[in-house]
């Protein structure tokens, strides 16, 4: 791992800052828990944090390389299709609560939202000029 030169050396010194943490929570029955995200506030020294940065910084340097290497092979595979091929791109998206327009209070409460999964594409053929985008919805 590389590191990169500083403006000052960090101190011993405590600084505050907010951070996403995953939380373990249990339910009022006792048996059940769930992990939920949420904003917390720490306390972290001048160097902790300078490390664990270096050390983020570090990985999403490698996912940036990764999402470099699969745009290009995508474009490569986009750009040479056969006439008899296509190239299919699909993503999902779950858990998509469906709401109306206008509701009753009472439906914010309980199981009352239908949840829905998305699943979201892009067709490439050679004889078309332009991606043909499609949708599909599955109800859970």
């Amino acid at each position: 791992m590389t590191t990169c030169s500083l403006f000052r050396s960090p101190q011993k010194k405590e600084v505050n800052l907010t951070q996403w943490s995953l939380e373990k929570i249990s339910h009022e029955n006792g048996c059940d828990s769930s992990t939920v995200t949420i904003k917390k506030e720490i306390g972290i020294t001048e160097d902790e944090l300078v490390t664990q940065f270096q050390d983020r910084l570090f990985n999403f340097r490698g996912h940036i390389f990764n999402i470099r290497w699969q745009y290009s092979m995508y474009k490569k595979l986009c750009e040479n299709l056969g006439p008899n091929e296509c190239l299919i791109h699909v993503d999902f998206s779950e858990n998509y609560s469906c709401k109306h327009a206008k509701e009753i209070q009472a439906v914010n409460f309980g199981g009352s939202h239908k949840q829905a999964t998305l699943h979201t594409g892009v067709l490439y053929v050679q004889a078309e000029p332009a991606p043909v985008p499609f949708c599909t919805k599955q109800k859970t």
